[in-house]
C-alpha cells in the first residue's frame, strides 16, 4: 500500500482523499436519514394503535355500562382494519376482562388475563406493542382497554 502511496502525484492522492471524505459523508446522512425514517415509522405505528384503543374503547363505554358483551365484542373486532392489531381485551375498573377479540375469531369470549397493574401506555414484549387506554364515560372510568399489536 505505502509503494502504490509513494510513487502517486501529489494531486493523486489530494483527490484520493477528497473521494473518501465524500464518500463517508455520504454514508453517514444515509444513515442518520434512515435512522430518522425507521423512528417516524416507529412513532407513527404506536400513535396509530394508540389511537385506535382509544376509539374503540370510547365506542365500548355504553357496552360496559349496560354488561352487553356482544355489542364491545363487536367494537373490538373493529380493529380488524388495522393489519398488525393481533388481539383486544375489555377489562373491568378492577382488571377483571369483560370480553376479548383475536383476530380470526367470530365470537366474543370472556378470555384475557387478569391485568395486575392498571395503568395507561404503552410497552414492548419480544416483538409485540402492547397500548393500555382508560375507557371513560363522562368524567368517570368505566374500564381498560389492551390491545396487541405486532411490530413485524
Amino acid at each position: 500500500m505505502k509503494q502504490l502511496l509513494a510513487g502517486a502525484r501529489i494531486r493523486t492522492k489530494v483527490s484520493g482523499v477528497i473521494v473518501l471524505t465524500c464518500s463517508l459523508l455520504l454514508f453517514g446522512t444515509l444513515a442518520l436519514v434512515v435512522r430518522a425514517y425507521w423512528t417516524n415509522a416507529y412513532e407513527q405505528r404506536i400513535e396509530t394503535i394508540r389511537g385506535a384503543a382509544v376509539t374503540v374503547g370510547h365506542s365500548a363505554a355504553p357496552s360496559l355500562r349496560f354488561k352487553k358483551d356482544q355489542f364491545a365484542f363487536e367494537d373490538l373486532k373493529s380493529l380488524e382494519i388495522v393489519p398488525s392489531v393481533q388481539r383486544a381485551t375489555i377489562y373491568w375498573p378492577d382488571g377483571q376482562p369483560f370480553v376479548s377479540w383475536e383476530r380470526g375469531q367470530e365470537e366474543a369470549t370472556g378470555d384475557g388475563r387478569q391485568l395486575a397493574a392498571l395503568a395507561a401506555g404503552e410497552s414492548l414484549e419480544g416483538s409485540r406493542l402492547i397500548v393500555t387506554a382508560p375507557i371513560t364515560e363522562g368524567t368517570s372510568r368505566a374500564g381498560w382497554i389492551r390491545v396487541e399489536s405486532s411490530l413485524t
